[in-house]
């Protein structure tokens, strides 16, 4: 009788790999992204660590040193922020204010909206900057990590980062601020969102602080 293969959990970050009983985790592997099998033929699924979900991520001198944060992307101190925007074919004032693109609306105005229209239709994953309005910010760089369908994919959140991070270097920022691209309606649960943009921030050859913030609203 042949053994039965046990899925392996391996974090992109550290390297560390964790078996797990399929009757343990097979509820959750439809929503973690497969990466390779091992010489036994056990699978083996990308997931963070719990050590590196919650630490400072610095994978290579070369690469931004990444810090993993939960509250509101609008309180951050950074140079810059970024707004995870659609193709904008669609005329901004006829889309309901939600998620990031909402908060910047009831607190820094409409101004950024009224600019990253005039740059038109952004390709899948591109990336535009726009003024921060009345938010503390140097600017808001918008990318499109989402289809026409309300959709992300793997390559439309990478794109985004790299992108985001193009335009942030090339403009001089020296910190940046970004939600979880493609999470939620885009598709994706966190957990995948953060593997796929800490997997392409560590391929990056640019020094900067970068924030990913996982939404967490504060109570009072």
């Amino acid at each position: 009788m042949e053994n039965a293969t046990v899925p392996i959990f391996e974090c992109p970050t550290c390297g560390k790999q964790e078996l797990i009983p399929l009757a343990v985790c097979e509820w959750m592997l439809n929503t973690v992204p497969y990466s390779r099998h091992d010489s036994n033929s056990n699978p083996i699924y990308t997931k963070l660590c719990p050590d590196c979900s919650t630490k400072e991520v610095t994978t290579d001198l070369r690469s931004p040193a990444v810090e993993i944060v939960e509250g509101d992307l609008l309180d951050q101190e950074v140079d810059v922020i970024v707004n995870t925007w659609n193709r904008n074919i669609i005329p901004w004032w006829l889309l309901l204010p939600q998620g990031v693109s909402g908060a910047i609306k009831r607190r820094g105005g409409t101004t950024p909206f009224k600019e990253v229209r005039r740059h038109g239709s952004i390709p899948l994953g591109g990336a535009v900057l726009t003024s921060a309005a009345k938010l503390p910010f140097k600017g808001i760089i918008h990318v499109a990590g989402i289809n026409l369908f309300w959709r992300a994919s793997e390559r439309s959140i990478r794109d985004s980062v790299k992108n985001a991070m193009r335009v942030a270097h090339e403009k001089g920022f020296k910190s940046i601020a970004f939600p979880l691209i493609g999470a939620g309606s885009g598709g994706f649960n966190q957990e995948q969102a953060k593997t796929f943009m800490l997997d392409e921030l560590s391929r990056l050859d640019v020094q900067m602080r970068v924030k990913i913030v996982v939404f967490k609203k504060l109570t009072s």
